[in-house]
Formats: C-alpha cells, sequence, structure tokens
C-alpha cells in the first residue's frame, strides 16, 4: 500500500488515477477501482484500488488517499516513484504518526504507542501498548495533571491577587493533594518494572557446569533445534539467544558454555561469556544433573549466582536420582530458592518451570494485570519519577514552612514533567528522537 496525506494527496493521485470518477469529486471514506498510469498518461503501472478519506476525520487529520497495490515490491515503488514525479515527497520516519499528534488527533503517549503495538513479541504486551494508544495512560496523567494544577490555580490566585481576598487553600489541604498524587503517580511507577520486561523483554540465562542438559533445554523453551546437543562435554563453545514466551512475557533465552576450567582457548573464551552472561542476565536458570552426585564444578556455578534472581533446575528426572529437591535445600546458597525437577529430554516439569520462572520474572505481574494501563517507556517513566521528586520537594518545603511561593515553583515543575509524558510543552529535539524510532509509513 501507498500512502498519501496532505492538501496535495488528492490532486497529486488524480494525476495518475484512470477510473470511473476522479477522485476530486468522489465522497469521503470510499473505495475506488482503477489504473495508475505512467506520466505520459499512457503505461498503466498497476491495477489499483484507492480509497480516498477527507480531513478532518482520517488518521492525520488531513486528506489521505491510500493506494492498494498488488502484491510484491516493484508494483508498489512503480507507483511510488510515479507519484514522487508528480510532487509528492518521502514521508520520514513516523511523519504520519507526527502529523497525528501535531494536528491535535492523539498525544504524544499514543503516538508513541504505535511503535509498541507493531513491536510487541506478545498478546500481553500487545494488549498493554493498545491499551495506551486508546489513551489509557493520558487519561490517567491528566486526571492527575487536572487535580495538580487546580491546586497551583488556587494558590497562585492568593498570591498574585491578595487584595481580593480570595481564601487562602490551608497547608493541611495542599499536604493532602501531594500526597495523594505522589501516591497515584508511585503506583504507576510501581507497574513500570513489569511494563518495560512487557515492552523490552527480560533475559533468561541457562547456566550450569558441561553435560547437565543446558541446551536440550535451550531448544525445548524454544521450540526448536537451536543449539547442537552432544554427550561430550563442551560442545556449547559460545553464547546462543532466542526469543520465546513465558507468562507472557518476552524472554531473551540464552545458553552458554557450560562452566568449568576448559580445556583450550576457544572453550575458555566461551566460559568467560558465560560467566559474563551471568551478571547481565535478569534471572538465571541453573541447572544440576540430579542423576549424578553435586560436584565441585556445580557448587562453584551456585556460588556465582549468588545475589540473582534464580531458579534451580535438577534435570534429568527420568534417570534414577543422585540428588533430590530436599538435597538442594539444604544447601547454603539455595535457601528460599526455586527447586524443580524436570526432564529437557522427555519434557517432564517444564510447564511448572514455565510458571515458575514466569512468576518471578513478572514480580507483581498479577497484581497489576488488571490496571488500566502500565508504564513501559522509559521516557514517560523518567518523567513520572521526576514528577514525583519534584512532589517530595514541595512537600518538604511545606513541612518546613517556606512561603507559599516556594512550594508553588516545585509543583510547576511537577505539572511540566507530567506535560511531558503527553507532549505539552515538547521540544523539536525531544520529537525528532521519538519519531526516528519508527519505521517509514507510521
Amino acid at each position: 500500500m501507498v500512502r498519501l496525506s496532505g492538501r496535495e494527496a488528492i490532486p497529486i493521485t488524480d494525476r495518475l488515477f484512470r477510473g470511473r470518477r476522479q477522485l476530486a469529486v468522489v465522497g469521503t471514506h470510499t473505495v475506488h477501482h482503477g489504473l495508475i498510469v505512467g506520466g505520459d498518461g499512457n503505461a498503466a503501472l498497476d491495477e489499483v484500488l484507492a480509497s480516498v478519506m477527507h480531513a478532518p476525520h482520517t488518521y492525520t487529520c488531513e486528506d489521505v488517499v491510500e493506494i492498494s497495490c498488488h502484491g510484491g515490491r516493484m508494483a508498489a515503488r512503480t507507483v511510488l516513484e510515479a507519484l514522487v514525479q508528480q510532487g509528492a515527497r518521502l514521508a520520514g520516519p513516523g511523519e504520519f504518526t507526527r502529523r497525528a499528534f501535531l494536528n491535535g488527533r492523539i498525544d504524544l503517549a499514543q503516538a508513541e504507542a504505535v511503535v509498541d503495538v507493531v513491536r510487541a513479541r506478545t498478546s500481553r504486551a500487545l494488549t498493554v501498548a493498545m491499551r495506551q494508544l486508546s489513551g489509557g495512560l493520558s487519561r490517567q496523567v491528566q486526571e492527575i495533571r487536572g487535580r495538580f494544577l487546580d491546586l497551583v490555580a488556587r494558590m497562585e490566585a492568593t498570591l498574585d491577587f491578595p487584595e481580593e481576598e480570595i481564601p487562602q487553600v490551608s497547608r493541611e489541604v495542599v499536604r493532602g493533594e501531594i500526597e495523594q498524587t505522589s501516591s497515584r503517580l508511585r503506583r504507576l511507577l510501581e507497574g513500570s518494572r513489569i511494563g518495560t520486561a512487557l515492552r523490552e523483554g527480560v533475559s533468561v540465562a541457562i547456566v550450569g557446569k558441561p553435560n547437565v542438559g543446558k541446551s536440550t533445554l535451550f531448544n525445548a523453551l524454544l521450540g526448536a533445534d537451536r543449539a547442537i546437543v552432544s554427550p561430550d562435554p563442551g560442545t556449547t563453545r559460545d553464547v546462543l539467544e532466542g526469543w520465546t514466551e513465558i507468562e507472557g512475557i518476552p524472554v531473551r533465552l540464552i545458553d552458554g558454555a557450560g562452566i568449568r576450567s576448559g580445556t583450550d582457548g576457544i572453550e575458555r573464551e566461551g566460559i568467560r561469556r558465560a560467566r559474563a552472561v551471568i551478571d547481565e542476565a535478569s534471572a538465571l536458570l541453573v541447572m544440576v544433573d540430579a542423576s549424578s552426585a553435586l560436584t565441585s564444578e556445580d557448587e562453584d556455578v551456585i556460588v556465582a549466582c549468588r545475589g540473582k534472581q534464580v531458579v534451580v533446575v535438577l534435570n534429568k528426572c527420568d534417570l534414577p536420582q543422585a540428588i533430590s529437591r530436599t538435597d538442594m535445600r539444604g544447601h547454603p546458597s539455595c535457601g528460599g530458592r526455586a527447586i524443580l525437577e524436570v526432564s529437557s529430554l522427555t519434557g517432564a516439569g517444564l510447564g511448572e518451570l514455565k510458571s515458575v520462572a514466569g512468576g518471578l520474572l513478572a514480580d507483581g505481574w498479577r497484581s497489576c494485570v488488571d490496571e488500566e494501563v502500565l508504564m513501559c517507556n522509559m521516557r514517560h517513566i523518567e518523567a513520572v519519577r521526576g514528577a514525583v521528586q519534584a512532589l517530595e520537594r514541595a512537600r518538604g518545603a511545606l513541612d518546613d514552612g517556606y512561603p507559599d511561593d516556594l512550594i508553588v515553583a516545585d509543583l510547576v515543575e511537577g505539572l511540566h514533567r507530567l506535560g511531558e509524558v503527553i507532549g505539552e510543552d515538547i521540544s523539536d529535539d525531544i520529537l525528532d528522537r521519538i519519531f526516528s524510532e519508527f519505521c517509514i509509513g507510521k
């Protein structure tokens, strides 16, 4: 499809469109069959359907023509080049959405949600993005900001017009409004961790000594044979990655070399990278071969994972067991951690593993899933965090007995930071940076 937007969208298309009627005289939101011809008016470039939509009831609030070409790159490219020759220009990244924002159809938070909808990796991520696109976050921010603005206006009125004897807002009322607003903003920040995980995904690494079944589990969780599986220790020598879904969260699954004292330079480099993965991953699946006794290499891996979110996976439960869950619970580094028995080969226990790992990653998902909105964009998170900090300064000034004009200054700063979320007083530089992330045509 080729899309044109702007005052000249219909006239430019009409120069090349040959149908029963000119597009300039047809009704809005109608579809018309015809040919797109070359600039000389003779050679047919493609047989198309042209959809005509008049401003302001369009995505950009401008006149829009969408030309549906035949499948394949060449037909659309030829039509696009012909339109450019007639005076159209190529759109920049996200320019259609940027025009929708600048023309007031959507606010900035909704505009940014378009990218999240396109990039969503899971159905839950798509749900969160669609809620933002439909204005869920914007409505909350506007409601909070409206109460904020009302408080500031009442306080400024008493400061600017003392001769009018306007009733002064009591400090108790100001404190109550600040605390209530802070509480609502903190609630948004609490949900942002899972919101960010849904938008960006999280990394989960499978670690353990060689030949415990890491690559088999990696393949099983991905549902594809990505890693080479062999009974020979040290088969995996580099870090392998693949995307999967656990409890609706996009997960970048990582399989690294078995951690031991490498026997050659290549394996040692693979082990170094595997150890680096432990530091970088959001959560770890620490795998132990339950069919053999715990070794010093197992101990080294478990100790290396201290301080991380960990699920201990006792693999090869389809074989006679040498290590039990009870044994692992007694390990000094495994206290309080989830310990599961699975068989990467047969698939036994994988469902429970996904459920437990998903709960570990979500860590609050179930308390937020029914919320109208989850913040997932780092720009929004930083703006809301800045608003909270401004409120904290205002409350500190209030508690310390500072005059109202200093308290109002902090409240105005909070208003400004909230306005950044929906695009109030946003600079062109920030807009350029935001829309540079869009693909052409959005």
